[in-house]
């Protein structure tokens, strides 16, 4: 029997936040009596033509290493995205883990598979609005026209209406593609050309949309029309007039899981399908009265709404505080610090234990594309950026790119649910957020969804930012670098070497000024050519860069001239530094084969603050004393 590792990891849609959460209220009690952790990989795709952006979405499945778990779940109806649902399902299986589908039969694996009935609940509805409310002609908003739940529920629908002798025409069929804007403009539409006597939606989503845009256009519900759902979301109940829908009975659904899982991990055989039945929820859209329950859900969130909304607003200073943190730190370990404060001293809605985990190549290495740093998916080891746990800010680091949460330590007896979602551009993801429990960023009024997407345009924005200073720095290297030696040219002498003289004058500090000239360069370049003559002076340049302290700076001055500068506070490095020079011309000759003997006289001066001599006089004294050397060496060199 294989050793536990004390985790279940479910495949979820931050969509369906309600039927996620039901799941869970089902499945935890068995969950916290055989101690397991839950980890909830969540993503917000949708269907939708930005594919780019829903592939970035949908790589929050390939963070969870299903190796690591002992379990899994997936919302195979709910992903939207079909075949991902099945890959993960097969994955899963491959690996010997035990596998429940919640929606969806995968075919040929022997994966159990809970489905809720959706056809129960649903010939109750539309039995209920035909014997009940009498309606004739219904027009259907269907959801995705492919979709299995939208199958069913439009099957069911007709299957009904014919039963008592009614047709739903096909130009009363619609699909929305579960798109509420989609969904408002055709009932908006068909009911200012032909209403019908009720509009059955394929979900409580679109039933809504559509609920309100009927009112938009001055028409009253249920007077006017019928309108009914399915889903049972909690925004149903609390609606005016509350939704008639159906109820997919998910804390059953997540119950039956747990005992599935149960049994298959004890070695035990499953139900290929196990059925939950849905029932409707009669409600005022369809004319029913109110029984007293509605009343109370409206008190609830009513009595609720005031610290909704400061909730809100709580929320929005939230994010722009977090927004400038992150858009406007000057590097990578600052934005780690300054953000790292702010959740330590603010968790009111990420909650006591939170994790930011980033790439952080994609906020160091600035000269790539994204493409060229991002994997496609999450095969990369995150930094843990923000790691708060049990609501102090720590310090640690990842193990490997299966340590999704690190530092946190499973203790015996102790459950918790950890929801991951990803933070991406387009198709490329560079971290991911994880927060713990009951995070109240995790509650559908917060808008985690929108949460994330700020953090992912700030992080972006700083992206952008450090950029450009990247680029500004090496555009500025190249404006005041010599390209041939490395050294600074004329223009970086100005901007470097005459603020230090500047500075060293009014603290009273000596600096030193040294020339260098190469000695009998013509020589080298007509009898060895220019190319040899180059050679010259990059040795020379390299060994002056060498031979001189972090502070000073060598300039080429001219073609085979150097110019030496930086504070000398005593007085006395000047002539170590010219015999450091001149030994490293020595070995670097040596070192690259010179065909010729490679020397380079050098003349300097040591500066006096108190004298009222400019730069560039005391550049003509290190000049002249320089010719002066360079003048005995030709002398004593004629002589021999």
């Amino acid at each position: 029997m294989k050793a536990r590792k004390h985790k279940i990891a479910i495949y979820a849609n931050g969509w369906n936040r309600d039927a996620l959460f039901s799941v869970l209220s089902g499945l935890q009690p068995w969950a916290k009596s055989e101690d397991f952790d839950i980890y909830v990989f969540c993503s917000h795709a949708s269907y939708s033509p930005f594919t780019d952006f829903i592939h970035g979405e949908l790589n929050i499945y390939d963070l969870c290493h299903i190796e690591d778990y002992d379990a899994a779940i997936v919302f195979t109806n709910m992903l939207n995205a079909e075949n991902t649902a099945v890959e993960l399902c097969r994955n899963a299986k491959k690996h010997g883990v035990p596998i429940v589908s919640i929606g969806i039969p995968i075919e040929d694996t022997g994966i159990p598979c809970v489905v809720v009935d959706n056809a129960t609940g649903m010939r109750e509805l539309v039995t209920h609005l035909v014997e009940e409310h009498h309606v004739k002609r219904v027009v259907y908003i269907g959801g995705g026209a492919d979709h299995i739940d939208n199958i069913c529920r439009l099957k069911v629908t007709k299957e009904v209406l014919e039963a008592h002798g009614l047709t739903l025409a096909p130009e009363d069929i619609y699909s929305s593609n579960w798109d509420t804007v989609l969904a408002s403009e055709i009932v908006g539409r068909v009911a200012q050309e032909n209403m019908p006597d009720a509009f059955i939606c394929a979900n409580d989503v679109t039933a809504l949309a559509s609920a309100s845009e009927l009112s938009r256009l001055g028409f009253n519900l249920p007077d006017d029309v019928l309108i009914t759902g399915f889903d049972n979301v909690n925004n149903s109940s609390v609606f005016y007039p509350a939704i008639t829908t159906v109820t997919q009975r998910f804390d059953v659904v997540g119950d039956t899981v747990g005992r599935i899982l149960s049994d298959l991990m004890k070695g035990k055989e499953a139900s290929p399908i196990t059925y939950i039945e849905s029932h409707m929820v009669d409600g005022e859209s369809c004319g029913c009265h109110d029984n007293g329950g509605f009343s109370l859900c409206r008190r609830a969130y009513c009595q609720k709404i005031y610290t909704r909304n400061t909730d809100t607003n709580r929320l929005d200073n939230e994010v722009r505080s977090v927004f400038a943190r992150i858009s406007n730190a000057p590097d990578y370990e600052s934005l780690k610090k300054s953000v790292s404060e702010y959740f330590e001293k603010s968790q009111f809605f990420c909650g006591d234990t939170f994790y930011l985990m980033l790439n952080d190549r994609y906020l160091k290495d600035l000269n790539p594309d994204e493409a060229e740093i991002l994997s496609n998916g999450f095969a990369d080891l995150f930094d843990p950026t923000v790691s708060i746990i049990d609501g102090k800010a720590v310090t640690v680091k990842a193990k490997d790119p299966a340590d999704l949460t690190p530092g946190y330590k499973k203790k015996r007896g102790e459950q918790h649910v950890f929801y991951f979602l990803p933070l991406h551009i387009e198709q490329y993801d560079y971290g991911y957020t994880v927060y713990r429990d009951n995070a109240k960023i995790m509650d559908e009024a917060s808008g985690i969804f929108n949460y994330l997407e700020k953090i992912e345009q700030a992080i972006k924005m700083l992206r952008i930012n450090l950029r450009i200073g990247y680029l500004n720095k090496e555009l500025t290297l190249l404006y005041d670098t010599d390209q041939m030696t490395g050294l600074y040219n004329r223009f970086g002498f100005v901007k470097n070497g005459v603020p230090l003289f500047e500075r060293c004058k009014n603290i009273g500090e000596p600096m030193t000024i040294m020339f260098v000239d190469i000695n009998s360069m013509k020589k080298i370049n007509d009898e060895y050519g220019h190319l040899q003559g180059d050679n010259a002076i990059r040795t020379v340049a390299q060994s002056i860069q060498a031979g001189i302290p972090g502070d000073w700076f060598a300039i080429r001055y001219g073609g085979d001239e150097f110019l030496i500068i930086g504070s000398d506070e005593n007085g006395e490095s000047a002539a170590e530094i010219k015999k450091t020079i001149a030994e490293n011309i020595r070995r670097n000759s040596k070192k690259a084969k010179l065909p010729y003997k490679l020397t380079a006289s050098c003349g300097y001066v040591i500066t006096d603050p108190k004298d009222s001599r400019s730069l560039e006089d005391y550049i003509k004294l290190a000049d002249n004393t320089m010719y002066e050397i360079k003048r005995k060496l030709h002398a004593k060199e004629d002589k021999a």
